[in-house]
Formats: C-alpha cells, sequence, structure tokens
C-alpha cells in the first residue's frame, strides 16, 4: 500500500499532466500511470477532474472538449512513452513535444488532411527562422491518409515516422515513406 506522501505525489503528478494537456481520454491518463488508478479514482471523486458524460475523457475542469489532433498525439506518445523522460504541449505546429531518456528531442505532429499546404508555409526555409522553428527535432506526423505522406514528406524536416491514423483511434505506422511498415 502505498504512502500517503506517495500517493499525494502522484496525484500532484497527474493533476500537472491534466492541466497540461487539458482535455485526455481515461484509458490515455491510466496508461501513462498505470500506478495511479486509485489517484485518478480520488481526483474525480473528489471533482478534482471531471469525467464527460459518456466517461471517455477526463478534464481538470467541468467544461470537456476533446481536440482530437491532441487525443491521437497522446496516443502516439504512449506508443514510446517508456523512452520518455519528459512530455508536454508544444507550440504549434507541434501537438506534443518530448525528450528521450537519452536526451534526443522529438515534435508530435499532427497534419489534418487539407493542411498540407499551410504546414508546407510553416516549415518552408524562410518561415523556420521566423517562427523559431526547431530545424533538429525529430518528428512523428499523424496524417489522417496514407496519401498525406507523399504530400508532405519532403516539407518537414527530420520526420521519424509517419503515423496514419485509423478510424479506430490507433495507427499504422511507416519509417519508408514510399509505403513500407
Amino acid at each position: 500500500m502505498k504512502a500517503r506522501k506517495e500517493f499525494i505525489q502522484m496525484a500532484t503528478t497527474i493533476l500537472d499532466i491534466m492541466d497540461a494537456y487539458g482535455v485526455m481520454m481515461r484509458t490515455q491518463l491510466e496508461l501513462m500511470f498505470p500506478d495511479g488508478i486509485k489517484e485518478i479514482a480520488y481526483l474525480i471523486k473528489n471533482k478534482r477532474l471531471f469525467l464527460s458524460e459518456d466517461k471517455k475523457y477526463l478534464s481538470p475542469d467541468e467544461t470537456i472538449e476533446p481536440c482530437k489532433p491532441l487525443v491521437a498525439a497522446i496516443n502516439v506518445l504512449l506508443n514510446v512513452i517508456s523512452k520518455v523522460s519528459f512530455h508536454t504541449v508544444g507550440k504549434l505546429p507541434a501537438q506534443i513535444i518530448f525528450v528521450t531518456h537519452n536526451g534526443d528531442y522529438y515534435e508530435i505532429i499532427y497534419v489534418e488532411q487539407g493542411k498540407e499546404p499551410i504546414i508546407a508555409s510553416i516549415y518552408s526555409n524562410e518561415a523556420l527562422g521566423r517562427a523559431g522553428v526547431d530545424t533538429t527535432a525529430k518528428r512523428l506526423v499523424i496524417v489522417e491518409d496514407k496519401a498525406q505522406i507523399q504530400k508532405i514528406k519532403g516539407v518537414i524536416p527530420n520526420i521519424l515516422r509517419f503515423a496514419v491514423l485509423k478510424s479506430c483511434g490507433s495507427f499504422d505506422f511507416y519509417t519508408n515513406v514510399e509505403g513500407g511498415k
């Protein structure tokens, strides 16, 4: 059984993450904190976290409006969470930024279908300097359709992997942008 101090530390860490991300799926938070299930239940019971009507989403306030790109980015993050030492919400176009245990810096970017020209303008050579975009970051790019890969593969620098969102919320990952998994 956890000591009171450990319980409070875990609950505080959970609240810090929820404050950063705003809205998360309950399953995402439970996967992020597998040893914090009791703390999550405690926070819900004491109205420090609020459940959506369908009991699927959590938020630190009663207004629960999930952000599809952020929810998808959190799912991608959960695929590598064991290698992550720090993560938080990113500055657009990145949904999430994270640092691995070995010090590598990553961004998770969500590209909605039809928004490829906007992404191209952000990553154009001229815009990179003005926007302060980190050109050394490794990137995981989420797309809604595999056909988007061809439209943005040469536009965003340092893409490590593409994640193609499937209808059920899972992903197909591609490292070879020509279509290999």
